[in-house]
C-alpha cells in the first residue's frame, strides 16, 4: 500500500512519509503495492472506529482498503490479513477525527438524558 491521491501535510498521510524506507524493508518480499488515497484511507479509520471499535489510524486505514481489495480479488474462501500498527489518540487533534469527539458527547446525552416528562412513556404491557 502506499499513498495516492489527495495529500495531507507533509506530502503523504501520516504514518507514511515520502522517501522514507524502513531499515527492514525488503523489496523481494513483496508481492505488490496498491496505491490508496488519504480520503480513502482516513473514510476507513473513521469506520473502524464507529463499526468495529478499533481506534486507528490513517495509514492502519489504508491497510484496511487495500486488505479489502485483496479479499475481494481472492474471493469467498480466501483468508486475508493485515496489521494495524498505530492507535487513533495522536489524531483526535487533527482531520481524521475532527469534530468525533463532540459528536460522541451529543450522542451520549442523547441515549443517557433524562426523559422529557412532557412525552407520555410507550406502553410496554
Amino acid at each position: 500500500m502506499r499513498p495516492s491521491g489527495r495529500k495531507a501535510r507533509g506530502g503523504s498521510f501520516e504514518g507514511i512519509g515520502i522517501g522514507f524506507i524502513p531499515p527492514l524493508w525488503d523489496r523481494s518480499l513483496v508481492d505488490e503495492i496498491d496505491a490508496v488515497s488519504t480520503d480513502e484511507a482516513m473514510a476507513m479509520a473513521r469506520r473502524l472506529a464507529a463499526e468495529e471499535a478499533l481506534f486507528v489510524g490513517t495509514s492502519s486505514g489504508a491497510n484496511v482498503v487495500a486488505a479489502n481489495r485483496v479479499a475481494r480479488r481472492l474471493g469467498p474462501g480466501s483468508t486475508t490479513v493485515t496489521i494495524a500498527v498505530d492507535a487513533g489518540a495522536k489524531y483526535l487533534s487533527t482531520d481524521l477525527f475532527a469534530g468525533a469527539a463532540s459528536q460522541n458527547v451529543e450522542r451520549w446525552v442523547e441515549l443517557h438524558a433524562e426523559p422529557d416528562p412532557a412525552v407520555p412513556a410507550p406502553d410496554l404491557g
